[in-house]
């Protein structure tokens, strides 16, 4: 039990290690992004959509319409699946094939009662904000329940003046989970696309005693 407790004491180091970790090569991605549009006159947006190896290519001496039209496939629609340790990109109709397994056909919009994990028990009834952006945050007043994919830390002031919190990602040791214990309030993560069935101002229950969400009332 007791090295049980000093491998947790070392977790938040390492969490706040990964994060570091990100941050920094996030910049450098960035400046490295800026330094291809100037060269190869390329949309750093459009950049996002390749691989190491699309951009090894394109430093090697690929084409330059070669990579525009893989980037324009992509932005049409293109998955990355990952199976037997091996990354696979597939475009077009593959991509669709590939969809059509993995994905669902349609999403149950009739569903009233919808179910996930307990991160913080309680209890309460409100009206909905479904944030899918930080730059929509400034939506949340105090009482409303948070409906969103997954929290960061940029949310922290946001979720302590909602009434609850619900994430379509996450268990029971994400930001999310843990934030909402530490302030008290109820919270539900894991319900897959609630941020596509619940719309602002839905009345809801969210029962976090059962990982219950109840919808009374749609806009």
């Amino acid at each position: 039990l007791k090295i049980i407790i000093e491998i947790i004491n070392y977790l938040p180091y390492f969490q706040d290690l990964r994060k570091k970790s990100f941050m920094i090569t996030a910049y450098y991605l960035n400046i490295f992004y800026e330094w291809l549009n100037k060269k190869y006159k390329i949309n750093k947006k459009d950049l996002l959509v390749l691989l190491p190896d699309d951009i090894i290519s394109l430093l090697k001496g690929s084409k330059i319409e070669y990579i525009k039209n893989k980037i324009k496939k992509r932005r049409k629609l293109f998955t990355v699946y990952l199976t037997d340790n091996k990354i696979r990109v597939y475009e077009g109709d593959k991509a669709e094939r590939i969809e059509e397994k993995i994905a669902p056909k349609r999403i149950d919009f009739s569903k009233t009662v919808l179910k996930g994990n307990i991160a913080s028990k309680g209890k309460v009834i409100g009206k909905v904000k479904v944030i899918k952006s930080i730059k929509e945050i400034n939506k949340i007043k105090k009482g409303d329940i948070l409906v969103t994919s997954n929290t960061t830390p940029d949310y922290v002031p946001f979720m302590k003046r909602s009434a609850a919190i619900i994430t379509e990602k996450g268990g029971v040791s994400s930001h999310a989970a843990i934030v909402s214990r530490e302030i008290g309030v109820p919270c539900i993560v894991g319900i897959k696309y609630i941020t596509m069935i619940l719309k602002d101002d839905d009345l809801v229950e969210v029962d976090a005693n059962k990982g219950i969400v109840k919808i009374l009332k749609r806009k």
